[in-house]
Order: structure tokens, then sequence, then C-alpha cells
């Protein structure tokens, strides 16, 4: 593109050339005596030019004894990082991974100080990215790893620490800082290379973006306010389109000469200073001391150079002010957070870099205090080429080595080394320590619990439960001491053991999809098919794939409950007449729950009290069993209360109805005391015996008498016998009948 850029040294007074060409003179004598210095051992940074040798250190990892620690002890996980050529110092990448959370389940530090640089968390796969830092002829760095007693019964965790290849980058020539609003600033450097990075201020890390594809040296960057990277080599600007990088190379647009000699300093111009507007570009160089000002103009998303023109003459103002004036540019400016430029100088004698400070009121520059050393104590820094000034996080860039930079005192510190030193993997890249956990308890199993039984009937409460009856078992519910990922395919097997111990085990098919797992993998919700689950002892195995632990098998017994007997409704492995309770409460409901309908058809009926007929004083040969009362299994019983099943105001169940069945039920009502198969005298089957019940029987009694005539009743016996036998307790009856009211209305 065409690029308009004015050679402003032809305006300038001849005295001002003259000067410069003094200065480039100088600038020549400084660089020589430096390269000469180096030489000498004088202290230096470990620029490219010392690494010619491209030294190719191993790194290996082991871990030392005991590699087994417990979670709630005082031992750790020791790493050891290695390297076999120390020569230089060196930045290493690592990570920790494994079962072990970070944070949760571990703590890491260094075993020597400032060794290690760690992210305040995990990233999004859980891994742990650090770096281990050596200085020169150091060979190995320990890695620490303290377990953290978090309370949670959980398994032995793994640490992994693994070592990984960094990418390879330069000695660092520029660095630029990229703020974005309401976000963390972004760091960028440039190496000798032209090769783009960015930095990972926390770890040390520098990772590379791209490179640069131009015939120059890339001495700088820079970051305008609307996010437009710009570079600069010693005599040419470049636009970089940060997000277009294709096969390893950032796009570069060739925005022309700069104009100013052997430039290595470049920083976006902000708050008008020196007159530029939003956009604006200032620049310096190691050939003169002087400030410059790019002019930049963008039309129709083109950017182009207006103009190129000095604004301030830093040395003739540090001679104005009787400091020492014979610095040349070492290559970054930047602002402080109160809004001066800062310059990194140079001059021959000095073993440190310089700080120069310019405040910029107006559309002037002033120096209020000479050139200040840039070094930490006991330890100058030189070659400092990139500044990232960001308030409170401020850093600066010399060689491979971060610098934080204390902007209220001035003062510079070493941060840490940075990643792009060439190493090798060794043999060893990764070690593993454990941290044994606690070995979660067996499982628990329930029967039916996760079956809600249907509302209690207008009669009252009834008399049994899912949790309770063992006539069928439809869900086997395992509760975990600890969550699983999936279930095995072959982890859980049922198996009925017979009715008695002489019977052959068999075994009970579980598919994939009669198994359902929790949310949070601590529960299986087991539905075998219930057709397979026949009367029998049942036995469930659970290998450790689940239990994480030893083998888990539950067999039936009399605690447990774990058997299958069709009419047992109340699961006390007999089948007797107290089951007969809960057979009279559902008759005839379609709401009655499953394990009641034992013929499977309909709602329930005598077809299903057919079936407790056929399987009454049955029993499952059941460890801890004890044998049931006679009076529960009378069989003759048993058959009268399968006659008032069939038929309610037969009470006494002689398949009939006569005048005893009235007497029965007033002479209940008379004692009041409750009675096995209560429900036989609750003729209306209301949840109550009262005197309505006796009536009932009563009524029918009148029905049956009135068809007959006067002669006789259900059984032969006339009418004028029906009260005569205990009459006190009928006269006692008829006395509550008669408080109720008009006793012959209820007839």
């Amino acid at each position: 593109m065409g690029v308009g850029v004015h050679r402003w040294w032809e305006s300038v007074p001849q005295m001002a050339r003259a000067r410069r060409q003094r200065i480039n003179g100088l600038a020549e004598t400084m660089k020589r005596q430096k390269r000469q210095r180096r030489t000498r051992g004088r202290r230096r940074p470990s620029l490219e030019a010392l690494e010619s040798r491209r030294v190719l250190a191993a790194i290996s990892v082991s871990i030392e004894a005991p590699e087994l620690i417990s979670e709630s002890g005082s031992q750790t996980l020791r790493y050891t990082v290695s390297r076999d050529d120390t020569t230089f110092p060196m930045a290493v990448q690592f990570g920790l991974s494994g079962d072990a959370v970070y944070e949760v389940d571990y703590q890491v530090r260094e075993g020597d100080r400032d060794t290690i640089r760690l992210p305040e968390s995990a990233s999004e796969d859980g891994t742990v990215r650090g770096t281990v830092i050596f200085e020169a002829g150091v060979d190995s760095i320990d890695v620490v790893v303290d377990p953290m007693n978090d309370g949670v019964t959980e398994l032995d965790e793994s640490v992994i620490l693994t070592v990984f290849q960094s990418d390879t980058f330069g000695s660092i020539g520029g660095a630029a800082t990229r703020f974005v609003e309401d976000m963390p600033a972004d760091y960028f450097v440039v190496d000798q290379n032209n090769q783009l990075g960015k930095v990972d201020v926390v770890r040390g890390v520098i990772e590379r973006v791209g490179f640069i594809d131009v015939f120059q040296q890339i001495t700088d960057l820079a970051f305008t306010s609307t996010g437009d990277l710009y570079a600069i080599s010693r005599d040419n600007l470049y636009q970089i389109e940060l997000d277009a990088v294709t096969d390893a190379v950032s796009q570069t647009v060739f925005l022309g000469g700069h104009s100013v000699l052997n430039a290595n300093a470049l920083v976006d111009a902000r708050d008008g200073d020196f007159g530029s507007t939003e956009g604006d570009l200032f620049i310096a160089g190691l050939s003169t001391l002087d400030l410059y000002l790019i002019d930049l103009e963008t039309l129709d998303d083109t950017t182009q150079v207006n103009n190129v023109f000095p604004v301030f003459d830093i040395a003739q103002a540090l001679a104005d002010r009787a400091f020492e004036s014979d610095y040349l540019s070492s290559g970054d400016l930047d602002y402080r957070t109160g809004g001066e430029l800062l310059l990194s100088a140079m001059r021959m004698e000095d073993d440190s870099d310089s700080l120069i400070e310019i405040e910029t009121p107006g559309a002037n520059g002033v120096l209020d205090r000479g050139p200040s050393p840039i070094e930490d104590t006991g330890e100058p820094f030189v070659g400092v080429q990139g500044f990232s000034f960001d308030g409170d996080d401020s850093y600066a860039f010399t060689g491979r080595t971060l610098l934080s930079f204390n902007p209220f005192n001035r003062d510079f510190a070493r941060e840490t080394e940075l990643t792009g030193r060439s190493y090798t993997l060794g043999e060893t890249v990764s070690a593993t320590g454990v941290i044994e956990g606690i070995v979660p308890p067996p499982p628990t199993v329930s029967f039916n619990t996760q079956i809600s039984d249907p509302p209690d009937l207008s009669r009252g409460t009834q008399p049994t439960s899912w949790s309770m009856q063992r006539s069928q078992i439809q869900e086997i519910v395992l509760d975990l001491g600890f969550p699983i990922e999936g279930i095995p395919g072959d982890a859980i097997t049922l198996t009925n053991l017979g009715v008695t111990d002489d019977d052959v085990d068999v075994e009970v098919p579980l598919t994939a999809e009669q198994m359902e797992l929790s949310p949070a993998g601590q529960q299986i919700i087991i539905r075998p098919d219930v057709e397979l689950m026949t009367a029998g002892r049942y036995q469930i195995d659970v290998s450790s794939q689940i239990t994480f632990g030893e083998d888990f098998t539950l067999v039936g017994d009399s605690s447990n409950r774990f058997f299958v007997l069709p009419g047992d409704f109340d699961g006390n492995n007999s089948v007797d007449l107290r089951d007969l309770d809960t057979l009279a409460y559902w008759m005839g409901e379609p709401t009655a729950p499953n394990y009641v309908n034992l013929d499977s058809i309909g709602s329930i009926t005598t077809q299903d009290a057919a079936v407790v007929e056929a399987n009454f004083a049955g029993q499952i040969d059941l460890p801890g069993s004890n044998p049931e009362a006679a009076e529960y299994l009378d069989t003759d019983r048993l058959a009268r209360a399968l006659e008032t099943l069939g038929h309610r105001t037969d009470v006494n169940g002689t398949g009939a109805v006569t005048p005893l069945d009235a007497l029965n039920a007033i002479n209940r009502i008379a004692r009041g005391t409750v009675e096995l198969n209560d429900w036989r005298f609750d003729v209306n089957r209301d949840g109550g015996v009262t005197p309505r019940d006796a009536l009932l029987v009563i009524n029918e009694l009148s029905e049956i008498f009135s068809g007959q005539g006067s002669g006789g009743g259900g059984e032969g016996e006339p009418v004028g016998t029906l009260f005569t036998s205990d009459t006190s307790a009928i006269d006692s009856a008829l006395g509550a009948f008669d408080e109720e009211g008009d006793f012959g209305s209820l007839f």
C-alpha cells in the first residue's frame, strides 16, 4: 500500500543533524564495548548468542519412598524432577493429574524456595499445570504433595506428576500488554527469532502464537486501546493480525518505514500526550535518546502512517537538569499507572539498565528525576527489552527472565525464569504416588422400599405394606458405600436357593435394563422379572467392581427376610390366619397393591384367597425362623374365615347365615376385645365392630325368614329361638341400640 512518511530530518536545523550523527557514533562505540565487556566476564543476560550450543538437557522425574501415604497422616509424596545438564537456568513444565483432586485431596509445595510455579486452579481436564524453575548449576527440584483430610469416604487416589515438553522460545526482544475490560490483562512477547508468544505470568510459561514472517528482526510490540497490535523492526512498522495465524505464521501488514534509526521501543500514545490522538504510537531507538510520535490514521479498515516526527529530546532534558545524559534506549516504553512514560535505557559504564521517567503534562515532557538503575538488591538487570505494566500487576522481561515491577517505589525484582529453552524428555517422564483412601462400607440392601403403597381405605389403616410383605419382591435396592460411574455387566448375581436346603440353586437372569443407577451413582435399583421370582430363599452377590472393597454377599434369613413366599403378606415367613387380614382389607378393591393380587387377574377375589389356602402353613427354610403358634395355623379357623370372606354376614363361617351369626356379632360387641381375624365381625367393613354390624346380620335373617314364612331360618331354627343364648349380652347390645334411636327402624 502507499504510505506517506515525511522525511522530517530534512527540515530540522543542521545542528540537530550533526548531534544525531555524533550520537550514532556513540551508539556504535557503546555496542562494541558492551560486547567486549561480555567476553571479559562482566554480568550480562543470557541472550540467544550464548546458546549457540543449543543445549538439550534431558528431563526426568522420579518419586521417593513412600509412594503410598495415608490421607490423615503426616507423610508426603515427594517427586524429584532432574536434568542432566545444568549450564543454564531453565523452566520445565509439569502436570499433576490422577484420581486425587487439587486443593481438595492434596496441596502442592516446593521442596526448596522459589523452585515451582503453580496456577490458582486446575485446568478444565482436572490437570494442574505448573513449572519447575532450575537455576544454573541446579540438577534437581523436589515437588512435595501434602494430603488433605477432607473427612470423606473415598478410595485410593493417585497423584501422577508428568513432565511436558515446552514450546521453544528465544530470548525476549519486546513485549506488550493487551487490556480487555473486566478481563485479566494478556501479556505478549516477541523473541529474537520473530516468534510471537503469550505469557502466563503466574506459571512462567510462554505459549507460541505464531511466527512474524518479516525480513528484519522485530524489536518491540504495542497494543492500541482498540486492541490492534503493532510491531517494529529497526526500520519498519507492521500491523499484526493476532487472530489470523496460518501454518503457524501470523498474518502481517507492512505499513512502511518509520524513519527512526535502530528503533527498539514502542508504546501506544495515551491521554493526548505530546499532541497525540487515539491510535497513535510513540517510538524510540538505539541511535538517539529522543521520543517520536507515529501519527496513524485508519480509513476503510486500512491503517496508514500520516507522519513521524520527534516530540521530546530526552537526552537534552536530562542535560538541562544536570542529570547524566549519555543513555540510549535499551528496549521498551510503557506507561506507569500514574500516566508517566517509562523508558528502559543503557550506557557503557553501567552494570544495569536504567529507568527514565517522563512526566507528560499537556503537550510537554518533564524530567523531575534522573535515570534510576533497574536492579534488585545485589542483582542488576541488563537488556530489559520488554515492559508490560498493568497497575499492581506490572512486569518486565530480560532474556528469559520475568521481572516484577512495583509501580509505587519503582523497584524491580526477579520473578521467575520463563519456559522456552530446548530440552528433551528422559526415560521416565512421569511418576505416580497414591493417597490411601478409606475402605467404603459394604452395600445395604432393602426390598420394595421404592414402591409406594396405595392410599388407605376408609375402613382404616392397611395391615401390611410393600416393605413388609414377601409374597413378591419387585425391587431390590442397593445403597452403595461409594459412588460408581456405571454398573458392570457381570457385577451382580441373583440366585434362588429354593424353599428347602435340599433344593437346587437357580440363578435369576438380570439384564442391564433391569438395573438402574441413580444420578449420584450411589444407589442401584434392581427390578427382576417377577414371574421368575418364585418361592424360595434368595441370595445376591455384588463384586468388588461395585463395592470397591471385598465382594459382598447377602443371603436371606429371619432378619433381612430376603425370600419370596406367595400369600405371606406380613413377611413373617408363614402363610397364616394373619395374612387373611390383608385379603379381607382389599377384597373387591381394584386399587389393591400388586402383591395381594396373587392370581394377577382383576381385583382381589376369592381366587386370591384360594392361593393363600393352598400355601397355608407354608414356610421357607430360613435361618433364625421360629415355628408359628398353632392358633395361627388352625385349618378349621381358616376354612371358616374363607367362608366369611365369600359371604360377610356368615360371621361364624358355617356356610349359612343363622341367628348364631348375629349372636356372635353381639357377643363380640359386648366383649369389646380385639380378636384374630377381627374383620369377620366388621360386617360392613367400616373399620370397627359396632351394633350396625349385628343389625346387618339381623336384617338379612329377617329377609330369609320373611321368604320362608314363620317356619324357620337358614339352618332350620325357628325365629323364636333367635335370642335364647346369652341374654345379658343381647340386653346390653339392645340398650346400646335404644340410645342411638329407634331400634325397629334399623330393620
